[in-house]
């Protein structure tokens, strides 16, 4: 049996041999009514190995992990988190009677707004991958540094957020291996039964999001000529926009004591958190962490023409971008100026036909970088023929070309997360 009816059997199947669903709800909410860990707040100023350096960046003793300098982006400076190293956001996977199940992790973070998120089975950076932090390795590292090239199903650097991160890239990987007994926070899991858990806000954390777009990805083809072009239209339009500077230290809030970044652009906060978590590689620590209480919505409109679906991107230009820009979701809200051009083009699309709100998710962003960001994926449906409109950096795709850009490392992290939901709401039947 080919990989892909494996996979189109997984997706089919909520109640597999190994577990039912009720039996993974039962165990999420078992981790999540468990006390979890104790989160306090510290002022920046007092973060254990964490400084304001001689350049006046903010940085961890060791030199590793990330820094927090400034960017300048079109003539405005906002802070940004520089991290010069690869991590793995890595899932293991194996098949059992023809149907393909990932070993999910059940992962505490301390920026979670529950407790436990369903993660992939590897979630490290290269510092924890060296023990930096001089605790234990990452379990499963293993089974993404000690085996053959042909047992990857895919294993793609793809950026993270353009306007958090600088030039930042995380290896998403997807292993084959054999089945082995699972332990502690790990389940063996279909894709219909991750799929099913987007029916339970904040449960899926967005690492897992970004890895399980690629699944799409495995029988890809080479992206076509068009698309191409498309791609070095914006690539020439959204080049050398921004500027890796010092000195953050002007950003310090003494009355929060945290770092708080507001520009016409953005708006977030770096703040300081002290961590006890009894069942981490480290058990204690405290860290600088992004709270952007300000994002909102992830808006994507999907065009059917009879049974064909097509998204439409907009290209986001950010100052974190190696390319200047990604495709993303149709909006991104942030505020009521956004929400104001969000529900406008909504209304433009409009006059093509009927545009129907089909779903509404809330999940939240990675919490070990991000404190409490939850956000919605809202998701508008239009039945039209149209298949190109002249509106200034959007672009209309079908799901073969969105995941050409993906595999390209061209669609945002929040393009990946509302791509993901895309197959949980479809089920990859027009595929």
């Amino acid at each position: 049996m080919t990989l892909l009816k494996q996979i189109r059997n997984s997706e089919q199947t909520v109640d597999s041999e190994l577990h039912d669903f009720q039996s993974l709800k039962e165990f999420y909410l078992k981790m999540n009514n468990e006390k979890a860990f104790e989160i306090k707040s510290v002022s920046i100023n007092d973060l254990t190995d964490w400084k304001f350096d001689e350049k006046n960046n903010f940085v961890h003793n060791s030199g590793r992990f990330f820094s927090i300098k400034k960017v300048n982006f079109s003539g405005e400076e906002s802070g940004i988190l520089l991290q010069n190293e690869i991590g793995t956001l890595g899932l293991v996977s194996c098949i059992v009677n023809d149907i393909l199940y990932f070993l999910i992790q059940f992962k505490k973070e301390p920026g979670n707004i529950v407790s436990a998120q369903l993660s992939p089975t590897l979630q490290a950076t290269l510092s924890n991958q060296n023990q930096v932090h001089g605790g234990r390795l990452p379990r499963f590292i293993e089974s993404f540094t000690d085996i053959k090239k042909d047992s990857f199903l895919t294993n793609e650097p793809l950026p993270e957020q353009g306007y958090r991160y600088w030039r930042k890239f995380n290896l998403n990987s997807i292993v084959l291996d054999e089945y082995f007994k699972e332990s502690n926070e790990f389940k063996w899991m279909t894709l219909g039964q991750i799929y099913k858990f987007s029916e339970i806000d904040n449960s899926i954390n967005s690492c897992l999001r970004s890895v399980l777009s690629l699944i799409s990805n495995l029988e890809s083809k080479k992206i076509k000529k068009d698309t191409k072009i498309i791609i070095n239209k914006y690539k020439q339009k959204f080049q050398n926009k921004s500027s890796l500077e010092d000195s953050v230290d002007k950003f310090l809030n003494s009355d929060k004591n945290e770092l708080f970044f507001e520009t016409s652009l953005d708006k977030f906060h770096i703040k300081g958190i002290s961590i006890n978590i009894e069942e981490r590689e480290v058990k204690n620590w405290n860290q600088p962490i992004v709270y952007d209480p300000y994002l909102e919505e992830y808006m994507q409109l999907i065009i059917k023409n009879e049974d064909n679906i097509f998204m439409v991107l907009k290209a986001h230009s950010e100052p974190g971008y190696e390319f200047g820009f990604t495709f993303g979701p149709t909006s991104i809200v942030k505020g009521k100026k956004e929400k104001i051009e969000s529900n406008n083009l909504i209304k433009k699309f409009s006059q093509y036909g009927n545009v129907q709100l089909i779903k509404k998710i809330q999940m939240s962003e990675e919490g070990a970088r991000f404190y409490h960001t939850s956000v919605d994926h809202t998701f508008y449906e239009i039945q039209t023929t149209i298949k190109k409109f002249e509106l200034e950096d959007f672009e209309i795709f079908s799901l073969k070309d969105v995941n050409d850009i993906n595999k390209e490392g061209l669609l945002s992290m929040e393009g990946r997360s509302v791509l993901f939901f895309l197959n949980t709401i479809y089920n990859n039947k027009n595929k």
